[in-house]
């Protein structure tokens, strides 16, 4: 009787030792940090013929606060954005993934 019990045991704890993992984690996954990011679309027309462009550009997008002048909160340079037809979509902060894209202070900070 007691080896059967033993068995039985062992392999509730075998069922149970994955969920138990997963709990251990969950403190780490909760603590982790979203990358802040912001989808943007624009329209560009070539300054020389007044078409829309249809070549890729490097933009450089810049988050200021004031309306003019100052230093940048935040920069990111995008290199070979697709553009369409004028048309182009970037997601500005995910070329700072490593940092956690653009500063959490750029909107905490500046109402």
């Amino acid at each position: 009787m007691i080896p059967g019990r033993i068995e039985r045991s062992l392999a509730a704890a075998r069922r149970l030792l994955p969920a138990l993992a997963l709990l251990a984690c969950l403190p780490a996954l909760a603590a982790a940090e979203i990358t802040r990011t912001i989808s943007y679309q624009g329209f560009l027309i070539s300054k020389a013929n007044g078409l829309p462009v249809e070549t890729p550009q490097d933009i450089t997008f810049a988050f200021y606060d004031v309306s003019s002048g100052g230093t940048p909160l935040f920069t990111e340079t995008r290199c070979n954005v697709p553009v369409s037809k004028g048309r182009y979509d970037v997601e500005i902060g995910s070329a700072s993934v490593a940092t956690g894209g653009i500063p959490a202070s750029v909107f905490t900070d500046n109402p």
